[in-house]
């Protein structure tokens, strides 16, 4: 087992992209009181790419899965011998994060109705929202978003229904919240760190999951400055690997981060550019070296 979680065999059909001559894959999850690891597994738009990412619907539970493979590794299973040593690690993630961009777009489209005459977007049953063409799946969060929708939308009921509208301030002030959250699950690695670039690293971790609107936004909001957030998120890299790509590989290999490190070099950063500002101010009013020479007839 890795990190307290069980290795379980599985014949989970994550994506036909990852179908390998080998059908057989190792799951690591967290099994719920009845022992199921067991969940319907689909894809969904990856909410900063777009690009296709599994995900895995375990109860009220949504999971993403990471893949994660090392050199020249392989499996051993009782007599058997996998060849492909990657593994799957399914970790829950907050359904928000994930809607987010489809509320976007569903807003977006009604400002652009000629017909509606608004500008900040009309309210639309959650229905209408999650019919996306291109994402039958979506509807399977449809439970899971009722519970929480309050927390990024405006609300209203009308004729037994209810209807929704993305409201920015509410979604910078669920985020906020996210960023306190995840600050203090990594208070143990943020340790010695400014508060500046404690947030700035921890936003970064969240840019994972976010438009570059969301994290500039959020960012202006808790007065980060946007280039330490930049900086972090380079450092943090991508953390989740697209289905089918194997992390030995160059696009999905997981950088070894140090905190401390981006913290260092973000205060080395700032040091450097106050002694230039500071040597700018002194100069003022100084005279140049050859004005005190005067050209020979």
């Amino acid at each position: 087992s890795a990190a307290g979680l069980p290795i379980l065999r599985t014949e989970l059909q994550l994506a036909a992209s990852m179908a390998t001559a080998c059908t057989e894959r190792v799951l690591l999850a967290c099994c719920d009181r009845t022992g199921d690891v067991y969940g319907q597994s689909f894809l969904l738009q990856d909410p900063k790419s777009g690009k296709p990412q599994t995900y895995i619907l375990q109860g009220d539970c949504l999971m993403e899965v990471q893949r994660f493979k090392t050199m020249f590794s392989s499996w051993f299973m009782g007599n058997e011998v996998y060849p492909d040593g990657g593994a799957y690690l399914s970790t829950p993630v907050d359904p928000l994060f994930v809607l987010l961009p489809f509320f976007e777009r569903s807003r977006s489209e009604a400002s652009n109705d000629l017909t509606s005459g608004r500008t900040d977007g009309m309210f639309c049953e959650l229905d209408q929202i999650l019919t996306v063409e291109s994402t039958p799946q979506l509807h399977l969060l449809q439970a899971l978003a009722q519970s929480q929708l309050e927390c990024i939308c405006d609300v209203k009921e009308a004729f037994g229904s209810r209807y929704y509208r993305l409201n920015d301030d509410m979604v910078i002030a669920w985020l906020a919240c996210k960023v306190e959250q995840a600050r203090a699950a990594l208070s143990h690695v943020l340790v010695g760190m400014e508060e500046s670039a404690q947030l700035a690293y921890t936003i970064g971790f969240l840019a994972e999951y976010l438009s570059e609107r969301w994290v500039h936004a959020l960012a202006r909001s808790l007065q980060v400055e946007l280039s330490d957030v930049q900086a972090a998120t380079a450092a943090v890299g991508s953390v989740r690997p697209s289905p089918g790509v194997a992390a030995d590989t160059p696009a999905g290999k997981m950088p070894k981060v140090d905190p401390k490190a981006v913290a260092a070099a973000q205060a080395k950063k700032r040091a450097e550019e106050a002694k230039a500002s500071t040597l700018a101010k002194q100069a003022q009013g100084t005279r140049s070296i050859t004005s005190f020479f005067k050209p020979k007839a």
